[in-house]
């Protein structure tokens, strides 16, 4: 599971599971899913666009 979380501008905090937790909740509350989200830094020569 993730440590961080961004807040602005690159930023990152502690992860607040809680937080997500919560609105995953509520997002499956009104019959939506959320499946998943991330992000993750890489090199620049790592990086491929189509």
């Amino acid at each position: 599971m993730s440590t961080r979380q961004f807040v602005t501008d690159g930023v990152t905090e502690p992860l607040n599971a809680d937080f997500w937790y919560e609105q995953a909740n509520t997002i499956a509350a009104k019959g939506q899913r959320l499946l998943a989200f991330a992000a993750r830094s890489v090199p620049h020569e790592h990086t491929v666009w189509g």
